[in-house]
């Protein structure tokens, strides 16, 4: 009951913020139209969530060697696992203007957040219309890495998925790779355990996403996936092993803390 008051208290906060800062919103959204200063105010807006929610539920984050693409002198494709919306603020923390996302068309369509989005020059695509949405895809990507010398934000497994659970890799992040020749950054998180997908509570502790390995240009396709697969998988479930450990409530807990049946061989 008491995690469930604190994190209510967040996010009354965070609303009574969003509806006082919501008319400088519109203004930059609607009249200004200015990308820089869309992805500064993600960020402003993302770093707000994350000082609510260590205050209010005691849940921080570590990102441990994302050093490597703020000073890589080219730019990346940055692969990353999807378990929580958590990464989402996390990477445009840590990579901001640097970087754009590719997500799914049915979010450009969201009110306010669509045209946040949209400014910010996300790579939208259209799921249901798959041969047309990797030419809009790469497209897309290509002229960001050449205009603006982005990185890519790319979720590999193209869903926010369970702790545990496994799905294929899409290959949209291995033609990305191959038409672009740009080398993969492999991000590991554990997210998840603390910030649930369709959950109400968040849980005490420290998120930690991790970047396990720069994947650099050349492999062929079975080559690829099966570095970035590892990578990313066994990263993952190493992080989420070591947390599990420690006493703090989760819904995944009790299910994980002896299930090393997960890893990549």
């Amino acid at each position: 009951m008491k995690l469930f008051l604190r994190c209510l208290g967040c996010y009354i906060c965070l609303a009574i913020i969003f509806i006082l800062l919501l008319p400088f919103l519109l203004v930059a959204l609607y009249i200004i139209r200015n990308r820089k200063l869309t992805q500064y105010l993600g960020k402003v807006w993302a770093q707000i969530i994350f000082i609510l929610v260590e205050r209010f539920v005691g849940l921080t984050y570590h990102l441990d060697g994302f050093e490597q693409i703020q000073k890589s002198e080219v730019p990346m494709i940055i692969a990353s696992k999807h378990q929580s919306v958590w990464e989402t603020g996390a990477l445009h923390i840590a990579l901001g203007e640097q970087s754009v996302f590719i997500i799914k068309k049915e979010l450009k369509q969201l009110p306010i957040f669509g045209q946040l989005v949209t400014l910010m020059g996300a790579i939208a695509i259209d799921r249901k219309k798959p041969v047309q949405a990797i030419k809009h895809m790469l497209d897309e990507a290509r002229n960001e890495v050449k205009k603006n010398r982005s990185h890519i934000i790319i979720f590999p497994e193209g869903r926010r998925t369970a702790v545990g659970e496994k799905t294929d890799y899409t290959d949209g992040v291995y033609l990305l790779y191959k038409k672009l020749d740009l080398p993969v950054a492999a991000i590991a998180l554990n997210s998840g355990i603390y910030w649930p997908k369709r959950h109400f509570l968040k849980y005490p502790g420290r998120i930690e996403a991790k970047v396990m390995e720069i994947i650099p240009p050349g492999l062929d396709r079975d080559q690829f996936r099966d570095r970035l697969v590892t990578a990313i998988e066994n990263g993952s479930l190493e992080l989420i092993q070591s947390h599990l450990y420690n006493n703090f409530p989760s819904p995944y807990q009790d299910s994980m803390k002896s299930d090393h049946s997960l890893m990549v061989q």
